[in-house]
């Protein structure tokens, strides 16, 4: 895998007026660099998910939006290395397109969102959430109020869910007693949000905060049946996949393959992060 290493764009914020520096941008495949060696205590790689043909399979297109910022790397590494894991299980079990980004926060730049194009090429997939750039943030909440205000911007053809993976919250949110200043650009995550909500079938938020001031607030953007909190990393991609299939209808399907083929400890640990065990 590629390490998750880089350095950010320090070019200057561009005008509250413009948000044209942060569409969608197209990648071209690469070859990624060769895998790493599991760390101590880490799950030896997964191959992808063998999914037995099934009939038409449901439509929808997926947005996983990582946080950028520094405590949020294991995450995005993780993701790096089960791109393949990730994709070509998804894109087996559902008819979908996936659009990869990165969120930073308002002194990163152009970094402050990286935003790739929907695909189901896995080679441009892979090579999207590679080519993610860490930022260095600036207070505690990340721009994620610009991410709802650019992603209203776009058109969605077909049902869309937003997966959101953040130790963090927006701007602006009231009942926060950190340092917060504030959105730039003005932008009010309440009302993009609600706006949102219109234009996609679901937004989640998956967290590893640890701050219970957080989690609460965090809890409180997108709801209680949307808001997982994980405890580490390694079954990030499992949850997601999890997500996914539980808005097509097709949870149950889901669990009874990934029992059959990684064992009943993973179905188990599946159910226990939708806290349905």
């Amino acid at each position: 895998m590629g390490s998750y290493s880089g350095g950010s764009d320090w070019d200057d914020v561009p005008a509250a007026s413009s948000f044209s520096a942060f569409k969608p941008t197209q990648s071209t495949p690469s070859t990624p660099s060769a895998p790493r060696a599991p760390a101590p205590g880490e799950p030896e790689a997964e191959e992808p998910l063998a999914a037995p043909a099934s009939g038409t399979k449901a439509r929808l297109n997926a947005i996983f939006a990582f946080d950028t910022t520094g405590s949020m790397t294991p995450y995005v590494e993780n993701v790096q290395q089960k791109m393949e894991y990730l994709a070509a299980g998804l894109l087996k079990l559902l008819d979908m397109e996936i659009s990869l980004l990165g969120v930073g926060d308002h002194g990163d730049g152009k970094n402050m969102l990286q935003i790739k194009l929907f695909s189901s090429d896995l080679a441009v997939l892979k090579q999207n959430i590679h080519s993610l750039l860490p930022t260095d943030g600036r207070d505690t909440p990340e721009a994620f109020e610009c991410l709802f205000k650019v992603l209203n911007s776009m058109e969605y053809d077909v049902p869309t869910v937003l997966v959101v993976v953040t130790d963090s919250i927006p701007h602006g949110m009231k009942g926060f007693t950190g340092t917060d200043d504030g959105c730039p650009f003005g932008v009010d995550y309440a009302h993009e949000l609600a706006e949102l909500r219109t234009r996609l079938k679901n937004v989640y938020l998956v967290s590893y905060a640890t701050d219970e001031r957080i989690l609460a607030l965090q809890e409180e953007l997108v709801g209680p049946n949307a808001f997982l909190k994980i405890p580490n990393f390694w079954r990030l991609t499992n949850l997601v996949m999890a997500i996914c299939m539980n808005e097509v209808g097709e949870l149950d399907f889901f669990l009874d393959l990934l029992e059959k083929q990684r064992g009943r400890r993973r179905r188990d640990e599946v159910l226990e992060l939708l806290g349905r065990h």
